[in-house]
């Protein structure tokens, strides 16, 4: 809650004590309002204009009120770019107002000679008590303290957050890989993202709280095979992302297969190795997402013979999919139509596979013919590449075979709500947005169809960058509200 709706409501106007209306309310109700005030989305930080230190400003009464309210400290965020005097009495005094309740913070000092270690060193000892964690560490080890912390048992823990500032990740390259951090103790995760260079150690454990897992850091080197082990120790898992480089399987003469029926959102993405060997291991057959980002300057980079492994992926899962990301190299129409036979039930595509056919390959897979009926309730799809820019009739063909379709068994002549059609269709290719003053699209678009231009042609993954922070990975590319 803003500092001004604070004041309203406190009916504070310069009176240096409080009104009488605050007199009577009870101390609890007082702490059931301004743990309110606190922000939804993000842990509060220390600022005087912010809840809760706002609170302790207005006046005294209010200011007992706060201090009083152990709540209103369990959760900090100490995210800046250098350390700054009085951090660590800060935090200090946060800890010692909360009193018993579970901990959450979140530090990280983004300048090199910053040390987030003073930080951890003063929340270690009240470990049990760790809730909603994330520490990012200026290298890729993390401190003794804080692995001790985590091995000898967090009750509480609920999300586990370990990232490295990656400003300082050049100096460390080379460097001898860490001892895998022990968390067969943490019995009440719910989510973990490891994005650093750092191995789990899950013992004999079984995790089945666990329901979001992320590897997310394009310089780690991560082999599937580990993604596997943790898969294993966390069967519930319902959303895992692999965003690594220098992936590898090291493939057993007999393959087993291992079914996860937990899994329902999969992203896959890698810059080197071999990523499409990941999904020869996989049976998901409660998959929704599927991502696969496979990046062009990938020695092995997706191609037909890779789009075969998926074929056989989603063969094996016979999952009711509903969204699918495919980013990689040139891919011909026939294997992109065999991958779309097995997803029938499709809602969502993104396609990419940069070089000069990318608007020609998925508008003469998605058109629909007499013999061609593949994924007829789909309703948005994303096409980033580029076509030939003399020739839009692929485009144009695939929006109008899948614009009012008919319903099975229907006749003729009803509204859109009782047909398939398509909702959206978003283009890279600024040269194309000529399609919009053709007669048959303009109908569409009149009749409800959305086409969506996106920035400026040749600069959409500039654009990407712009919104994720230099991530290579866009989000662009995948599914954020599955």
């Amino acid at each position: 809650m803003p500092s001004e709706s604070v004041s309203e409501v406190c009916e504070i106007k310069g009176c240096p004590g409080p009104a009488p209306s605050i007199h009577r309310l009870p101390p609890e109700v007082l702490s059931g309002i301004f743990i309110q005030c606190l922000p939804k989305h993000c842990l509060p930080k220390p600022h005087s204009l912010e809840a809760p230190l706002f609170l302790c400003q207005i006046c005294s009464f209010l200011r007992s009120v706060a201090v009083s309210t152990p709540q209103l400290w369990a959760a900090i965020s100490m995210i800046r770019n250098y350390e700054r005097d009085g951090h660590r009495e800060m935090l200090d005094l946060w800890i010692q107002r909360s009193g018993s309740h579970p901990l959450s913070f979140s530090l990280m000092y983004r300048g090199e000679e910053s040390d987030i270690d003073q930080l951890v060193d003063i929340l270690v000892p009240h470990a049990w008590r760790w809730k909603d964690v994330l520490v990012a560490f200026p290298t890729d080890s993390v401190s003794h303290a804080f692995r001790e912390a985590i091995e000898v048992g967090t009750c509480h823990l609920r999300a586990l957050t370990v990232e490295s500032i990656h400003c300082l990740r050049s100096q460390y390259r080379g460097r001898q890989s860490q001892m895998p951090l022990e968390i067969s103790l943490a019995h009440q995760l719910t989510e973990m993202s490891i994005n650093v260079e750092l191995e789990l150690n899950f013992g004999t454990s079984v995790l089945n709280s666990v329901k979001r897992l992320s590897f997310y850091d394009p310089e780690a080197h991560v082999g599937f095979n580990y993604v596997l082990y943790c898969l294993e120790h966390c069967p519930a898992v319902e959303n895992l992302t692999v965003k690594v480089s220098c992936n590898h399987l090291e493939l057993p003469q007999t393959l087993n297969i291992r079914t996860f029926p937990s899994l329902r959102h999969l992203d896959v993405s890698s810059i080197t190795g071999r990523p499409h060997q990941f999904f020869g291991t996989l049976c998901l057959p409660n998959l929704h997402t599927l991502t696969c980002h496979w990046q062009i300057d990938s020695y092995h980079i997706f191609h037909n013979s890779h789009a075969d492994c998926i074929v056989k992926f989603l063969q094996r899962s016979q999952a009711s999919l509903r969204n699918l990301s495919l980013t990689g190299a040139r891919i011909d129409h026939i294997h992109l139509m065999t991958i779309l036979r097995h997803t029938p039930q499709l809602k969502a595509f993104i396609c990419d596979y940069s070089g000069g056919i990318t608007i020609d390959v998925v508008s003469i897979a998605l058109t629909l013919t007499p013999s061609n009926q593949l994924c007829l309730g789909l309703e948005n799809v994303t096409m980033l590449g580029y076509g030939d820019e003399s020739n839009s009739s692929p485009l144009r063909k695939m929006i109008s075979s899948r614009w009012n379709i008919p319903k099975s068994g229907l006749r003729t002549g009803l509204g859109l709500g009782d047909r398939h059609h398509l909702k959206m269709v978003n283009i890279e290719d600024s040269r194309l947005t000529r399609i919009l003053r053709e007669p048959s699209m303009e109908k569409c678009v009149n009749d409800g169809l959305d086409i969506h231009f996106l920035p400026e042609s040749g600069r959409i993954r500039d654009h990407w960058d712009a919104l994720d922070g230099g991530d290579q990975y866009a989000r662009q590319r995948t599914f954020i509200d599955a």
